[in-house]
């Protein structure tokens, strides 16, 4: 069964939508979604939505079109949609808040320590 160009813009720009809502990734197209993406999406999802991409080129050939497998399409979009449904948005954030503030916490303490350890050195304390 083909694919037809109107379901595969309209998939495309609901991926995108989902990329924008769960990952907040920039990009006016899903292929540039996807690239701004990067590492923050797990490889079998990242090669899922590059073979979504990658069919946009063949749809517009109309002799491959007529060939093209409707079933992989749906296959790609589930696993991408799959991941992006289960990602919560305040989940991520909230985690990254808290990696900065033990990183930042880190650095103070180590600063702290040099200092003592420069003051014993120089016998001031």
């Amino acid at each position: 069964m083909a694919v037809e160009p109107d379901d595969y813009t309209a998939t495309c720009a609901r991926l995108n939508d989902l990329l924008h809502g769960q990952i907040g990734a920039r990009g006016p197209d899903l292929a540039a979604s996807l690239r701004h993406s990067g590492r923050l999406l797990p490889r079998r999802v990242r090669q899922a939505g590059g073979r979504i991409v990658d069919l946009g080129a063949q749809l517009e050939n109309p002799n491959i079109a007529r060939v093209t497998d409707a079933e992989a399409l749906a296959r790609d979009v589930a696993i991408v949609e799959r991941f992006l449904n289960r990602q919560n948005p305040k989940t991520r954030k909230a985690r990254a808040r808290a990696n900065m503030a033990a990183g930042l916490a880190f650095q103070i303490a180590v600063v702290i320590a040099l200092v003592i350890f420069v003051l014993r050195w120089r016998g001031l304390v």
